[in-house]
């Protein structure tokens, strides 16, 4: 008599357990590969990575320290986002040539459908190596080079209103009983979100100050349904919307269509107009202004630049940018703050103090405007003068919740009275990262 015994699981099944274990393997080790190789070659394909590659391989600086040819090493970091017509890239790539090797850094921002440098220069030997601007003191777009910006068509959305041919009036006989009324519809109310509200509000604002406008509708003139996109990434945004508006005696359409620009406080219309219900032609709000200039638009270039350069601690580049964007554009208040503060913690407040003038001067109600030209009076000698900006910084920030730099200030005008300068070196460093 034979004795049997019984089979495991694995000695049972282990034929068809095996190459499913192994395909498991292999898919946990080839869907990451692929991965990798769709967002590398993603990048690969971008504008901004072929642009800047291509700036590089040209540029005569970089083909002297590192010959030529000049070629993309395999691996790359950063990010690009897109959405529609805006987006931002921040992306590092290897390159190398016979001579030597280095890393090319490209912040390239998308405004209005066109990628624009912010900053494009190869660290040669490595991050802390020696760095050499592609864009040197070049703007990316020059001012005469620049054309205003050319209107979006009107936007086509489902609930724009369509002019009908009116139907002939046809005669019904009449009812014993009135029919009782359909409850009127309740239309969406309009987003709540800060982006939309920011546009939305600014162009509602600016059909009700038309007087073309308010004299086809009736006033005052209220907004209804909002339809479109408005897409915000940080200080930048695009917005391309359509309102449906109603004033006492007609209704109609607002379309806007906008951009934001950091250090812009509001909204600037490329497109403004209202298509009056039972009308042809729209009523342009911008007639008379305000679509921005060629010089305004490469004044946001520049600003964007200093910004950049200011964050990663490179003052002197940042204080070139900033004073270019107030060249070009006089009127650029959040320029001529930025130039105030960073000239002022780099051993300048003499030589920008005007900026810091000036940008009080375009908006005095700013708390941290008048921080920034205190912290310039006092490195100046003017302690009365700090002693009246930081005063006023107090009192401002108690309702824009900045309690916590009160403090300091009120620590600095305590010094200032007693005749004694708060700023040593270590102070203005540690301003540096406030």
């Amino acid at each position: 008599m034979y004795l049997t015994t019984e089979k495991n699981w694995w000695q049972r099944d282990w034929r068809w357990l095996t190459p499913v274990a192994g395909g498991i393997i292999l898919l946990c080790v080839i869907c990451p590969v692929m991965l990798f190789i769709t967002i590398f070659g993603t990048i690969r394909s971008s504008e901004v990575y072929q642009a800047a590659l291509k700036e590089a391989k040209s540029n005569p600086d970089v083909v002297q320290v590192l010959g030529e040819p000049v070629e993309p090493g395999w691996w790359l970091s950063g990010s690009i986002k897109v959405s529609g017509p805006t987006g931002q890239a921040d992306i590092s790539i290897p390159i190398s040539g016979p001579k030597d090797s280095g890393t090319l850094y490209a912040v390239a921002r998308k405004i209005a459908g066109q990628w624009q440098f912010v900053t494009l220069e190869v660290a040669v030997g490595g991050p802390v190596g020696e760095r050499i601007n592609l864009l040197k003191d070049s703007v990316i777009a020059l001012p005469d080079e620049i054309t205003p910006p050319t209107p979006l068509p009107t936007i086509t959305v489902l609930d724009e209103p369509i002019l009908l041919t009116p139907l002939p009036t046809i005669a019904l006989p009449p009812t014993p009983t009135p029919l009782p009324l359909l409850p009127t519809p309740t239309s969406p109310p309009v987003p709540s979100s800060s982006a939309f509200s920011g546009v939305y509000q600014q162009a509602l604002k600016a059909a009700n100050a038309n007087t073309e406008v308010v004299r086809a509708l009736g006033e005052p003139i209220e907004g209804d349904t909002l339809s479109g996109m408005v897409n915000t990434t940080g200080a930048f945004g695009e917005a391309d919307i359509a309102v449906s508006i109603s004033g006492v005696q007609n209704s109609g359409t607002l379309y806007a269509v906008a951009s934001k620009r950091r250090g812009r406080d509001k909204w600037v219309f490329t497109l403004l107009e209202v298509l009056v219900d039972g009308q042809g032609e729209p009523i342009d709000l911008l007639a008379e202004g305000p679509i921005p200039d060629a010089n305004q638009q490469a004044a946001d270039i520049h600003y964007e630049r200093g910004y950049n350069y200011a964050n990663s601690g490179r003052y002197e580049q940042a204080i070139a940018e900033y004073s270019k964007a107030i060249e070009l554009d006089p009127e650029f208040a959040a320029a001529c703050n930025s130039l105030c503060w960073i000239g002022s913690l780099s051993g300048q407040a003499t030589e920008v103090i005007e900026a810091c003038e000036r940008g009080v001067e375009l908006a005095p109600d700013s708390g941290a405007y008048r921080d920034s030209r205190g912290l310039a009076r006092a490195l100046t000698g003017d302690y009365a003068g700090a002693i009246e900006d930081f005063s006023f910084f107090v009192t401002w920030s108690k309702s824009a919740g900045y309690d916590t730099m009160a403090s300091r200030r009120e620590a600095w005008i305590a010094e200032l009275r007693a005749q004694r300068n708060p700023f040593d070196e270590a102070t203005l460093e540690e301003l540096q990262n406030e």
